[in-house]
């Protein structure tokens, strides 16, 4: 995935098919989320954090 500089991203994988709401498979996906990391991604997830 390419992110330009500045830009903040975010994706989830989907745990059904077909796609319903809040079911993923790991935590939300984000790259810069604070615009201040570049370069920088987490996974959050409600069990273990981010």
């Amino acid at each position: 995935m390419y992110i330009p500089a500045g830009k903040t991203a975010y994706y989830n994988l989907q745990g059904t098919v077909p796609i319903g709401s809040g079911e993923w498979i790991v935590g939300n996906i984000f790259f810069n989320q604070d615009g201040a990391n570049p370069g920088g991604g987490s996974i959050d997830d409600s069990a273990l954090g981010a």
